[in-house]
Formats: C-alpha cells, structure tokens, sequence
C-alpha cells in the first residue's frame, strides 16, 4: 500500500472494495450517504491504506506512546455495555438512566454516540431509546442489517414480573445511521423463561445460556429472530456454546478441551456430539481456562465468513477456527503465552479470571492477525496462523496508551475498529477514552 498514491482513480477505488470495506464504509460519515465514487483519490487512498497503517501500529507498539481522548458527557447514567460500529464513527451504549443513588436503579436505554473527528466538535448523543419498564438490560451485540446505512442492536437482559417472578428477554432494535435525524425502532423480542447470558449473533440468528441455580441445569436458547422461530437445547454447565443455526449448535468442552457439535435429527431431538479433539498434550493444572461466560468470538459481520474463538489457559491460549456450524474445515493451533495476569488474585481457580484483564471480545486486522484490549489498557496481538505466515503462533502483549490514568479503577468496556484504527474504552460511569488513526 505505499505505492497506492500512484494508482488511477478507478484503481484505487476497486482495492478499496477487494479489501472488503463495504460494511464499515456504509457507517462513515454521519448523517451523510458514502458515494466512494465522489471521494478523492487522496480519500480513496488514506481508506484504502488505513487497516495496513493500523496493524503496523500495533505490530510495532506504537499505541504504547499514544494518547487517548476523553470525553465525559453530562448524563446520569451507568453504562452496562459499549461497542463501536465499523468505521468508527458511532458508538452504541447499553445504559441504566439512574432515578435513584442509593441504591443505584434506573430505566434501561439504548444510546447512540457520534465519535467522528474532529471528535472534540462533533462528539454527543445522537439518539436514544428506553426500554420497557422492569427490564434490566446486560448485554449488547451490533451487527448490519440488509438495509444500506442501518444496524441492529441485540440486547439481552432480565425481566422482572409484577409477581415478583425473574425471566428472560431478547430484543432487536434497528436505526438507520444516514438519517437526519437517527431514531432506534424495536422490531423484535423473544421471551425466555430464566435470564440468559452469554449473547452471539451470527446473521438470523441470536445465541445465549441460561441456568437454573437451583438444579444447575442449563440450556441454550437458539433464535431465528428473523422468522421468529426458537429452540432450546439442553446443555450442561461444562460446555460453552459459541456458534448455532436452528439445525447446529457448536459447544467449547470446558473440560475436555475440545469442540463438541450437535445437529437435529429427523426425528426433532439433537444427536450425540460430533468431537474435535485439539491433540494438544495439556497438564491438568493448565487446563483451566479464564475468559467471559462465552468464550471471546472474532466480530465478524459476515455470518459466512470463518468463526474464530480464542480460549486461555494458563499458559496457553487456545484458537479453534471453523467455516460454519457444521465445523467443516476446523483447524486447532495454540500461542505459547503466560496468561497468569489473567487470573483473578482472590479466586485464582475461577473460569471468569478479572474483569481488568480478560478481553470480552477481538477483532481481525486486514492481514488476519488477532487483536484484543483488556478494559486495563492491555492490548494483544494474535498472530495469523498458517503455513505461509511467519509470525504464526505467535503474540504480543503491552499496555497501550501512556496516558491511560484510570486503567485500574473502575468498570472499562474496550472499543476497537481495526478499519478504521479507532481504538478506546467507555467506562460504567461513561467517561470515553478514544485514540483515532490520522
């Protein structure tokens, strides 16, 4: 890409759309409909060249000298989950707006944040949304829709009943980014009989756990929210489901250390797991594995495009990737790296580890490496595994950002964009860290 600048037009515009950025380009520039054919070709190319500048960043520890940006808006409101939108520009928050101090309770929303540069001028709230009442929202999963310049926000949480009762409840909620004036509409929920946790959408369809405290039993709730159409899958407390369609359901064995798949059968039931077994010799002792309840899936906003899950052990992390629920073409490798910090110092055999170290999620840069921020500032870069790579099975970790004073104190939910190079946190009390690649 260091001799983009010497390309035509016409050529420049076709790498952009090869390097498939038409996803995070559709959300570029708020409230103004992206036509790349009327950008510049000095646009074209900072576009085209931005996912490269940005890997090189990381690569070389460039963000460990960086400075963020904060931003601290006048809401009364804690903030439960935070995500950006490819392309950098929007950031979506699930929060509690606060009618009471002590104790801390409130209305659950949906906000929608502008964070386009210059971000000091344009930053603000552009759109909100409440949700109904007794409906305690924990978690947020974005992905495109089909309509051009729109998103869907899946939120996941618990309904309280007038009876005192506790259940569970999904919904979908849509916003058309271009809009002059952006307002979220729902378009659908789902009912569950006990709170779920755990959230992963792949395309139609939405994927969470849910428990009963009193029996330990636990089910997976697998939603074509598209056709309206669920199923719930008996589980056990070993497993963690990390990808499903109405006929396949894909498992992490917690204990066995491998992927377990389960399809219907004709007859309406599942069958017996299909096991992909990782063969790596593993002691006992670093076999337990730190991460979310579900664990850390790559965002992919292409449902067809290859699932990637990263499991850590002490001291190993583990990847699985797969092209499908039916783990077609499903390739282990392993980074030999020491995740002890990791482990949470007062339950250090806990599957969950510390919230400050464990990342909730990753992304992929536009040569495949992996990437993670910690809400402590920690930033980890995976390497792309493969014959042909010659940084495979390898990864690097540092703390990012020298002015990240408050990377130990509170709540912090990171933000990343590899297209664009936006990178940050939001934190429960919703102050905002932004770093943005010129």
């Amino acid at each position: 890409m260091s001799h983009v600048t010497r390309l035509p037009k016409e050529t420049v515009l076709e790498i952009t759309k090869l390097l498939g950025l038409k996803d995070a380009l559709t959300f570029l520039k708020p409230r103004t409909r992206l036509d790349l054919k009327a950008l510049t070709v000095r646009e074209l190319e900072k576009i085209a060249s931005k996912p490269y500048r940005f890997e090189r960043s990381i690569l070389k520890k460039k963000l460990r000298d960086a400075s963020l940006t904060r931003l601290k808006p006048e809401i009364r409101g804690l903030v439960v989950m935070a995500d950006v939108v490819p392309g950098g520009d929007w950031v979506i928050t699930l929060t509690v707006e606060l009618t009471s101090l002590d104790p801390p309770s409130g209305a659950g929303c949906l906000r929608l944040w502008c964070t386009a540069a210059p971000i000091m001028k344009r930053f603000g709230c552009r759109a909100i949304i409440s949700l109904q009442t007794e409906f305690k929202p924990r978690e947020l999963c974005l992905q495109p829709d089909e309509a051009e310049h729109c998103l869907l926000a899946f939120v996941n949480g618990i309904q309280l009943g007038l009876d005192g009762e506790v259940a569970g409840l999904i919904q979908v909620f849509r916003i058309d980014l271009a809009a002059d004036n952006p307002q979220f509409s729902l378009l659908k929920t789902l009912p569950t009989p006990r709170p779920s946790v755990g959230m992963v959408v792949h395309g139609d369809t939405a994927l969470a756990t849910s428990s009963n405290p009193e029996t330990d039993e636990r089910e997976d709730v697998v939603w074509d929210w598209k056709h309206g159409q669920s199923v719930f899958i008996p589980s056990t407390n070993k497993l963690w489901s990390v990808a499903a369609s109405q006929d396949k359901i894909v498992f992490w064995n917690n204990e066995q250390l491998t992927v377990d798949a389960h399809e219907a059968s004709v007859e309406g039931g599942w069958g017996l797991a299909r096991r992909h077994e990782s063969g790596f010799d593993m002691p006992p002792q670093a076999s337990q594995t730190m991460g979310p309840i579900a664990p850390t899936l790559v965002k992919s906003w292409n449902p067809a495009d290859l699932h990637t899950i990263l499991v850590h052990t002490e001291n190993t992390t583990i990847r699985v990737d797969f092209t499908n629920t039916g783990v077609d073409q499903l390739r282990f490798s392993r980074y030999h790296k020491n995740n002890s910090y990791m482990q949470d110092p007062y339950s250090p055999f806990s599957p969950l580890g510390t919230f400050v170290e464990v990342p909730s999620h990753f992304v992929t840069t536009v040569s495949g490496h992996l990437v993670d921020l910690a809400p402590s500032g920690r930033l980890t870069v995976y390497a792309t595994t493969g014959d042909d790579q010659p940084l495979a099975g390898e990864s690097n970790s540092y703390h990012a950002f020298e002015n990240f004073e408050d990377r130990t104190s509170g709540t912090h939910y990171a933000l990343i964009c590899p297209f664009s190079g936006v990178v940050g946190t939001v934190t429960e009390q919703c102050d905002f860290y932004i770093w943005r690649m010129k």
